[in-house]
């Protein structure tokens, strides 16, 4: 019966019915009172059905398969599925990396004691980037569908190590006093190819932690250079803008925790 055949397979009734529908596993037998049987044998279908749904073939695909078996299409069905494991464990591998990241930035977000200037030495970092038009620059409104791009785009190519994004504020606009962002960012593991790789240099950055809204980030920037000049350096890069804490953790855009990080270098003399 088909109770005592679900049994057999560990599944339960409503999958053979949902497999009778699309034809992948029909009852060997259906009465005229509508009772269904199932034949021992069939337990071998059953088989076949859930080792190809473990390797990742849809029902489309098994039914089309079992309707036309041999060697050489179970090689070739084997093939695509080994082919789209390896792309899953890809994907996974991602993603993980990016939970990882993501604990370490928030971590950090929580900790930070914001308001505090320093200099640290900083290694290279690995970005893929998205410009920023000097026509677009300040306007909130433009510069969405250019974040969506660069979300697509990330999504798309599987990169992206932490969930916050980031900005990159062009050191001539820097030493002007006019914080927009010419670039949006998100940190990557390694180099690539393409307009969109963008390297962050090894070096010495003035950083700082600012507590608040994007709005708000100015008085950060200010105090961020008059200390660089406290200390005797001069700015010799752009600045970047990492969230530590961002949307996805507060609800207030006022509790928002946005390092600066500003490349430094000693002042020259004479």
């Amino acid at each position: 019966t088909t109770g005592e055949f679900a049994r057999l397979c560990g599944v339960r009734k409503d999958t053979l019915f949902h497999y009778d529908e699309v034809g992948i596993l029909k009852p060997e037998i259906v009465r005229e009172n509508g009772y269904r049987y199932y034949s021992i044998n069939q337990f071998f279908l059953f088989d076949i059905i859930s080792a190809l749904k473990k390797a990742g073939a849809t029902l489309g695909e098994i039914r089309k398969y079992i309707a036309h078996r041999s060697p050489e299409g179970f090689l070739k069905l084997l093939e695509e599925k080994s082919a789209y494991l390896a792309r899953e464990q890809q994907k996974i591998a991602q993603v993980q990396r990016f939970i990882a990241n993501t604990r370490e930035r928030t971590q950090k977000g929580i900790a930070a004691i914001c308001g505090q200037a320093r200099v640290e030495y900083c290694p290279e970092e690995y970005l893929i980037a998205i410009h920023i038009d000097s026509a677009e620059q300040g306007s909130t409104k433009n510069h969405m569908p250019k974040i969506r791009d660069h979300f697509q785009f990330c999504d798309e190519h599987m990169v992206g190590d932490e969930l916050p994004f980031g900005a990159i504020i062009e050191q001539k606009n820097l030493e002007k006093g006019w914080y927009k962002e010419s670039w949006y960012f998100s940190r990557v593991d390694r180099q690539y190819g393409g307009e969109r790789f963008f390297q962050k240099p090894a070096g010495s950055y003035a950083i700082i932690e600012h507590r608040g809204s994007y709005e708000s980030m100015d008085d950060s920037y200010e105090a961020l250079k008059a200390y660089i000049a406290e200390q005797g350096l001069r700015i010799c890069g752009h600045a970047y803008e990492h969230e530590l804490l961002s949307y996805f953790a507060v609800p207030d855009p006022s509790e928002y925790v946005i390092q600066i990080s500003i490349q430094v270098e000693p002042a020259a003399h004479g």
